[in-house]
C-alpha cells in the first residue's frame, strides 16, 4: 500500500510540474505575440508614417532615367522620320514634328510596309531599325507604367499606414479605460 501512494503522489507532483511548465510556456507564447501585434501593427507603421512624411521617396525607377529614355526614343523617331519619310517637305516637317513629340505612326506604317517583304526589309530595308525603334517604345512605355505604380503606391503608402495603426490604438484604449 505504501508503494502505491508513493505513485499516486509522485504522478501528481509530475502533473503539477507539467501545468506549471505549460501555464508558462503559455505566457511566453503570450507574451511574444503580444510583443508581435505591437510590432506589426503599431510600431512599423508608426516608423513608416514618420519616413512617408519625413523622409524622402524611394521610388522604383529613376524618374530622370526614365526621362532620359522619353527624350532619346524621341530623338530617334525624328531622325527615322527625317531619314525614311517620303512626302513632300511641309509633310515631311510635320511628321517630323509629331515624331520628336513621341508619335509612332510612320514608324508603324514603315515596319507594315517592310514586314510585307521580310528578307528584302531586313536586309536592304529599313524593318530592323523599325523593330529597335519598337522595343525602344515598349521600353518607355515600361517605365512610364513603373512611373505611375510608383506614384499610385506613394499616394496609398500613408493609407495603408493609418488603418495597420488602428488595431494597437483601439486594442491600446480598451486596455486603458
Amino acid at each position: 500500500r505504501h508503494c502505491c501512494s508513493h505513485h499516486r503522489y509522485a504522478a501528481g507532483v509530475l502533473t503539477s510540474n507539467e501545468r506549471t511548465r505549460a501555464a508558462l510556456d503559455l505566457l511566453t507564447k503570450l507574451g511574444a505575440d503580444t510583443q508581435r501585434f505591437w510590432t506589426t501593427h503599431f510600431v512599423d507603421p508608426v516608423r513608416d508614417i514618420l519616413a512617408e512624411l519625413y523622409g524622402a521617396p524611394r521610388p522604383s525607377i529613376d524618374t530622370a532615367t526614365a526621362a532620359a529614355s522619353r527624350k532619346s526614343l524621341h530623338r530617334a523617331l525624328e531622325e527615322f522620320v527625317r531619314e525614311v519619310f517620303s512626302g513632300s517637305e511641309d509633310e515631311t516637317e510635320a511628321a517630323a514634328v509629331q515624331a520628336a513629340a513621341g508619335s509612332m505612326e510612320v514608324i508603324n506604317t514603315v515596319f507594315e510596309a517592310e514586314a510585307r517583304r521580310p528578307l528584302n526589309g531586313l536586309l536592304r530595308g529599313q524593318l530592323p531599325r523599325a523593330m529597335l525603334l519598337q522595343i525602344q517604345h515598349l521600353k518607355v512605355l515600361l517605365e512610364e507604367q513603373v512611373e505611375y505604380a510608383d506614384q499610385m503606391l506613394k499616394r496609398n503608402d500613408f493609407s495603408l499606414q493609418l488603418m495597420a495603426v488602428v488595431p494597437a490604438l483601439l486594442l491600446g484604449s480598451g486596455l486603458l479605460y
